[in-house]
């Protein structure tokens, strides 16, 4: 049971290609799905690498998927941001920049 535990889960996929491929609406609606089912904090998935899930295969960030996530009303207290690279920790910490 969820209540007994503190949950963490993730979103997104490791496949640079399949996760181009899932829209920003889709992203959140499996964040609010998590989050329903009882997860304290949903991480957004980039890859060790850097090359995934928030991010491109070029290891540039999907500003706009971020951005529709923040938007789409999901507490941001309850995001987690993977940020395996420099430039990426510098943009979550600043919120400037881009990579």
């Amino acid at each position: 049971m969820a209540g007994d535990f503190t949950v963490i889960s993730e979103v997104g996929y490791k496949d640079p290609g399949r996760s181009e491929q899932l829209p920003p609406r889709i992203w959140a609606q499996y964040i609010a799905e998590d989050l329903a089912a009882g997860a304290s904090l949903v991480t957004l998935e980039a890859r060790e690498s850097g090359r995934s899930g928030i991010c491109r295969p070029d290891g540039a960030l999907r500003f706009g998927l971020v951005e529709d996530v923040l938007a789409s009303g999901l507490s941001q207290d309850s995001l987690l941001f993977e940020a395996p690279s420099t430039s990426l920790q510098a943009y979550f910490v600043t919120g400037s920049g881009r990579t």
